[in-house]
């Protein structure tokens, strides 16, 4: 029996939505990487971001205005901080997975 292709996409997927915060110094090495191994994942807006940490996902279905008040909310409680990370092993097709180090003294 044939078993479906782990990689073969719908003709029409409706995707989901996640919540991400950008990594803006990584954005031109990932957006290249990302085009070596798969154009179809390159967007052409400006305002996409290819380098991120994707904090939750999926998320929601539809973004509402109470939804949106309440991320910022949570959001604007944590200030910014430098995290190290360590890369795992690439992934098919070429997809960068990163965990954080544990909290340090000298970096938490």
């Amino acid at each position: 029996m044939n078993q479906p292709d782990a990689h073969a996409t719908p003709a029409r997927h409706p995707g989901h939505s996640v919540l991400q915060v950008p990594v803006p110094p990584l954005e031109e090495w990932v957006r290249e990487r990302t085009a070596f191994y798969d154009t179809d994942y390159v967007s052409t807006d400006p305002a996409f971001t290819h380098a991120h940490v994707t904090a939750l996902g999926p998320f929601v279905d539809a973004l509402d205005a109470e939804t949106e008040t309440t991320v910022a909310a949570i959001a604007a409680r944590w200030s910014r901080s430098t995290t190290h990370w360590n890369a795992s092993p690439p992934s098919p097709p070429g997809s960068s997975t990163w965990s954080p180090s544990p909290p340090t003294a000298s970096t938490g």
